[in-house]
């Protein structure tokens, strides 16, 4: 109760000074967001103590360091390996560890966040500096599904599902695993297991390196939200630099590129709509090139195994959108997903379409021997 107190007093004096200051600095808010935590943490540890079990609590901020980018903080993956077997290590041999995610420390001991997916995220990390033989994430769902079953009832659970995947699947929309959660698995090759946190009994999905079958198409993800900027220049015409500048102006004011296609005098490249694309950014890019910009967009991705190779793949899916109108195009960039943006008002029928099409009554279609390629 002591400890409790303190931490309830804690965000009463951060919201206090944010209120007089009327203002809420990322810094003020990183400490005030890792209260939660911290109280559920040390709630649930006193209740696994109450059941017998021999519990500890750990203040992950102690191992958990990062730079100060408060509100998205980057970890420091070397520190926080020497921490985790200096502080962690030794507590497991005897105790059931519970700790915190989500948040971390600097080198100044300030708070930090790791920003959306940042407990997922931190079960990873510490799961590689571990070296642990499983990760386990326990959430609100079942596992993965070959769709958003709000937008599809007909929606599968996935009971395994590769690493290459299930990586392409959270990139492209799924909401239950943060693209950045893999990472750390995929660099230790540990299994991870996505289960159902209030029945367990329900089962999940495993997401290994290698997965057991591995079909044309595993399931479907769908971004909304989406913005298709197109860049129009002479400028390119068998002239080495333009794509150089247009890219170092969008990194300069941190925007984030998702897809890309070129022509001869175009580029397309897709955004994420909340991305502001400001006036300034306008007005560095028309200096090289004229701008387009068209809203109100959706991405889908089709994922799964040998798409590259699978030419009658892609025949199929102009079969099943014959009677929309596709914006855009990626394919052949990767072996596990095909992209096209669609409108937004068009984009769940489209959804729902070639989910019955390639998951539901599966199209036969088999891959044709790749090409070899030469490694540089």
């Amino acid at each position: 109760l002591k400890k409790i107190e303190e931490l309830v007093l804690a965000a009463k004096n951060l919201a206090i000074g944010m209120s007089l200051l009327c203002e809420a600095s990322l810094q003020a808010t990183d400490s005030l967001l890792s209260i939660g935590e911290r109280l559920s943490s040390l709630l649930f540890t006193e209740l696994l103590q109450d059941c017998g079990i021999n519990a500890t609590w750990l203040d992950i901020r102690e191992v958990m360091k990062t730079n100060s980018d408060f509100g998205k903080a980057i970890p420091d993956l070397e520190l926080i390996k020497t921490l985790a077997k200096e502080k962690i290590t030794p507590l497991c041999e005897n105790h059931v560890v519970i700790t915190q995610g989500f948040i971390g420390s600097d080198e100044e001991g300030k708070t930090t966040t790791l920003g959306r997916g940042g407990s997922d995220y931190s079960a990873a990390l510490i799961a590689e500096a571990l070296d642990a033989s499983t990760l386990q994430i326990w959430t609100d769902v079942p596992g993965l599904k070959t769709t958003d079953p709000r937008v599809v009832s007909a929606a599968i659970k996935i009971d395994e599902i590769n690493f290459n995947e299930s990586a392409e699947l959270s990139t492209f929309g799924a909401k239950v695993l943060h693209p950045a959660t893999l990472w750390p698995a995929i660099r230790k090759n540990i299994p991870v297991y996505v289960g159902n946190s209030q029945n367990h009994l329900e089962g999940g999905t495993w997401v290994r390196p290698k997965s057991k079958n591995r079909p044309l198409v595993r399931a479907l993800a769908m971004r909304r939200q989406q913005k298709l900027l197109t860049l129009t220049s002479l400028e390119m015409v068998h002239a080495p630099g333009f794509l150089a500048k247009v890219f170092t102006i969008l990194a300069r004011h941190k925007i984030s590129v998702d897809l890309v296609t070129t022509s001869e005098v175009n580029v397309a490249i897709t955004l994420d709509e909340p991305t502001s694309l400001t006036r300034d950014v306008a007005r560095e890019l028309k200096e090289h090139c004229h701008i387009q910009l068209e809203e109100n967009l959706c991405l889908i991705a089709v994922i799964g195994n040998d798409i590259a190779h699978t030419p009658k793949l892609v025949g199929e899916i102009f079969k099943v959108t014959s009677e929309h109108s596709i914006r855009l195009i990626c394919h052949g960039a990767g072996q596990h997903n095909l992209c096209f943006l669609v409108k937004r008002d068009e984009a769940e029928n489209i959804l729902k379409n070639l989910h019955k099409h390639f998951i539901e009554n599966p199209v036969d279609i088999k891959p044709t021997q790749a090409c070899p390629g030469v490694k540089l």
